[in-house]
């Protein structure tokens, strides 16, 4: 008896060169080590000469052009082109598509992709993954986002594409109570210049969310746990209290706030001997970061590393005291869980989705406000001071949450 095929379509995929999209590799091991399915990962290039398919640690990617103007406009233009491109790259991996039981976007712009595998199997049920924490329709991408038409034409394109898929799922409660809104609270600014447009408004109407799912980012616990370290990179350095922060250095990510509130630190004279913080990732912001931490005299403190390959994570994590990551958009931010699967305690904003990783007794001891450098100082402190252990709210390891989502599919797709 054939296993039905899961068709895992996602832009992003770790590879030998490249480790973004690490929890993607680790969502698809997690959905085969559970034997329903026939699990096949597709992914997008925007450069013709990336498409080349490969293997990353036991999974076969097949990768398809996907072509789009800068900043997501008008994605309706290449949507047809980009679905023949997929069919072909389908065809090449030899889909029958009378097998396929799922197809799964982690993008709402890859659901378009599916109009031509519903003509050839209406069975197929599509399920929308949404990962990030800003709005879901990309209504503000590229510098045309601020054009009222621009934002009404990409609501409309993508709530159409949105009717059609048959299971949203959702990183966080938080994510999915705010789906439909046009902005989540403090992010992006207001948008009354389109809801009080008398022309665009007849084109607006409320999204109906159909039943939905919240499938958190689990931690694989074979590499996230509170076992020694494997590698022989030392972190530490010797110091005796090390804070670290995982995420791309960036502005939303915030890590101005950690190093604002360890230069408040240093120049309250408070003593750091011994101090370490790590910063692991690259972005925009690190030239930023340089200066400040120059700037500062916090240069025998901080140190910022290039991302590393997912394996190498849990070592980076095991060095840690501290794990603080200040960002105020996120879908529910993989770091947290993974540092705090290998023992560290996480520290995050108030309002975001990381209060759904630590237990609701415990919010005021680990959660700061937003971009309250002063506030996360005070408890920074407190924290080298008395070294409390931390209770999260759950268990995140992904094969049990893997294992729940399964069950609730074969209520969707009994196959």
């Amino acid at each position: 008896m054939y296993k039905p095929v899961y068709i895992v379509v996602t832009p992003f995929f770790p590879s030998h060169k490249i480790w973004r999209g690490a929890f993607f590799f680790d969502f698809t091991r997690a959905l085969a080590r559970t034997g329903k399915y026939d699990v096949r990962v597709f992914v997008p290039r925007t450069s013709a000469s990336e498409c080349v398919d490969y293997e990353y640690n036991g999974v076969q990617v097949h990768t398809f052009f996907y072509k789009k103007f800068k900043g997501a406009v008008a994605p309706f233009v290449y949507a047809p082109g980009n679905r023949k491109r997929f069919m072909a790259a389908a065809e090449r991996a030899k889909i029958d598509w009378g097998k396929v039981a799922i197809f799964h976007a982690h993008d709402i712009g890859l659901v378009p992709l599916s109009k031509n595998i519903k003509q050839r199997n209406p069975n197929i049920k599509i399920l929308l993954h949404f990962h990030n924490g800003g709005q879901p329709f990309c209504l503000r991408c590229g510098r045309a986002g601020v054009i009222p038409v621009y934002s009404a034409l990409h609501y409309i394109w993508h709530r159409h594409w949105f009717e059609n898929v048959d299971l949203p799922v959702f990183v966080s409660k938080r994510q999915q109570s705010q789906f439909g809104r046009w902005y989540p609270d403090g992010y992006l600014g207001p948008t009354e210049d389109i809801l009080k447009s008398a022309f665009l408004g007849r084109w607006i109407r409320p999204i109906l969310l159909n039943p939905s799912y919240v499938l958190y980012n689990g931690i694989d616990k074979s590499l996230f746990n509170k076992l020694p370290k494997t590698g022989l990179s030392d972190y530490r350095k010797g110091a005796k209290f090390v804070i670290g922060d995982v995420a791309n250095i960036i502005k939303t990510k915030d890590p101005m706030t950690l190093l604002r509130a360890l230069a408040l630190l240093k120049e309250s004279n408070y003593p750091m001997n011994g101090w370490r913080c790590i910063l692991v990732g690259s972005g925009e912001d690190v030239a930023k970061c340089n200066e400040f931490i120059l700037g500062k005299g916090l240069g025998d403190i901080v140190e910022i590393i290039k991302e590393v390959d997912h394996t190498e994570l849990p070592n980076i994590y095991k060095s840690l005291d501290l794990f603080v990551l200040p960002s105020w958009v996120e879908g529910f931010g993989c770091a947290y869980v993974e540092a705090a699967g290998c023992g560290v305690p996480i520290m995050g904003c108030k309002g975001i989705s990381v209060e759904e990783a630590i237990a609701s007794e415990e919010h005021d001891k680990w959660l700061f406000p937003l971009q309250d450098y002063k506030s996360l100082a005070e408890k920074i402190k407190w924290f080298y001071e008395n070294r409390p252990r931390q209770t999260l709210a759950r268990d995140f390891d992904i094969d049990k949450l893997m294992h729940e989502f399964i069950e609730y599919l074969s209520t969707l797709c009994p196959c």
